[in-house]
């Protein structure tokens, strides 16, 4: 009975109603009474429909997310793969310097900026004017990070 009165209560304030109006207009008419009524359905159903919509677009927001994670395991095993190999691979460059028109201070720039990427220069060759320096380098990855467990 309680939890009557109190959904009667609610619904009267819900319409603008003070619960001591009510009663006094109760005994007058009840057409305000259903007109405020229909206005309460009228919300309680544009409600619904809001809390209809919004559950609809969760679902569908929910079903992109798994289509994703379903494919996930494929492409993270082959970025996995692709992550090791980086760990037995080298890359190669070879960089030409005119040794005529070089100075010892020039050259030591263009090694320090071939530091500075990572290259390690592990061979020169000279020809005629020309000095070229072999460098190599092992490719980013973050699995060098991790310490060796065998």
């Amino acid at each position: 009975m309680k939890k009557i009165a109190l959904m009667i209560l609610i619904l009267l304030t819900a319409c603008g109603q003070e619960p001591n109006e009510a009663s006094k207009n109760s005994q007058q008419s009840d057409k305000p009474v259903k007109g405020k009524l229909e206005a309460v359905k009228e919300i309680g159903k544009t409600v619904t429909d809001t809390v209809t919509t919004t559950a609809d677009q969760a679902v569908k927001q929910v079903d992109k997310v798994v289509e994703g994670l379903k494919s996930a395991p494929e492409d993270i095993k082959s970025m996995a793969e692709g992550e090791v190999e980086k760990l037995f691979a080298l890359e190669y460059k070879v960089f030409e310097l005119e040794t005529l028109a070089t100075s010892a201070a020039d050259l030591e720039k263009k090694l320090i900026e071939l530091g500075k990427e990572r290259w390690d220069c592990f061979h020169t060759q000279q020809h005629q004017t020309k000095t070229f320096f072999l460098c190599k380098r092992y490719p980013k990855t973050y699995l060098r990070y991790l310490p060796r467990v065998f």
